[in-house]
């Protein structure tokens, strides 16, 4: 079928695909999507699909199930600019996508990774990555990840992360930066050089504190900090010139700087749950 105006094959629909199809004889298909519950490899000949743009491969998340490796010519498919290999079992980062240079989104949640090759760095063109819920607490991020140059929205959910790496500072292009369900009890200073960053969820963690150098984050739309042990927020908060939204629910609040009053009718800001709360 042609969705959007491209050649597709969705098999999302469906819950078990028990072996791998014949899309060989598909001329010029572009986007595949389908569960790998029950598949247990990729043929070789599939890695001859040159016209392949966006690649979902998908496991269910309940059973232990799904792919555990991609073949070696994987790295052939370089016209994929979207690949989704999210709930599957590689244990190991299959290095072939780091050779898929025209990569632009690439989601491997829940695959099982604890450490993210240095030859990340060839996605020059990747734009959003999704790493939650891989156990990424033992420097599972080089150096060579926070060099990624057109990096816009980063998914490290359900990490371990005890601590944010310093050279988050790096990611100058960095819109979006998800980090719930983590352990991090603060934020590196580095990170209050993000220009661009509209957006920072960071819920159930183990906040204690913001600096006040988040004035520095003049494109911060939204600030999501629920269920942390957030005792203040800082003044500066309120100077955030483009800020709509902030949720600090469920924390350890006990004042709120004046300066909050001065928050326009745009923006709205969410204590419920701070039960020894003083407004100003």
């Amino acid at each position: 079928m042609v969705i959007n105006g491209q050649v597709t094959a969705d098999y999302s629909r469906y819950d078990i695909v028990s072996t791998f199809p014949n899309f060989m004889s598909v001329n010029n298909l572009q986007v595949i999507r389908m569960p790998t519950t029950d598949l247990e490899y990729i043929p070789e000949e599939f890695c001859n699909m040159k016209c392949l743009k966006e690649l979902s491969l998908f496991g269910d998340g309940i059973r232990q199930s799904g792919l555990t490796f991609l073949p070696e010519k994987f790295a052939n498919l370089k016209s994929l600019q979207v690949l989704n290999l999210e709930q599957n079992q590689f244990k190991n980062f299959p290095l072939q996508i780091c050779e898929l240079i025209n990569l632009e989104k690439l989601y491997l949640n829940a695959c099982g990774l604890t450490v993210v090759p240095q030859r990340i760095i060839n996605l020059v063109h990747l734009s959003d990555i999704d790493l939650s819920s891989n156990d990424l607490s033992l420097n599972g991020l080089p150096n060579e990840f926070f060099q990624l140059p057109k990096l816009k929205q980063l998914y490290l959910n359900d990490c371990q992360l005890k601590t944010l790496p310093s050279d988050i500072g790096h990611l100058r292009t960095l819109e979006g930066l998800q980090l719930n369900d983590n352990f991090l009890k603060t934020f590196p200073d580095e990170l209050y050089s993000l220009r661009h960053l509209k957006k920072i969820s960071a819920k159930n963690n183990c906040l204690i504190c913001l600096s006040s150098r988040i004035i520095e984050l003049q494109s911060l739309e939204k600030l999501l900090l629920m269920e942390n042990n957030i005792t203040v927020l800082p003044a500066e908060i309120a100077k955030l010139p483009n800020l709509q939204f902030v949720n600090v629910f469920d924390n350890k609040l006990t004042r709120l700087p004046e300066s909050l009053t001065d928050l326009g009718p745009t923006t709205r800001i969410v204590v419920r749950g701070n039960n020894h709360l003083q407004m100003p």
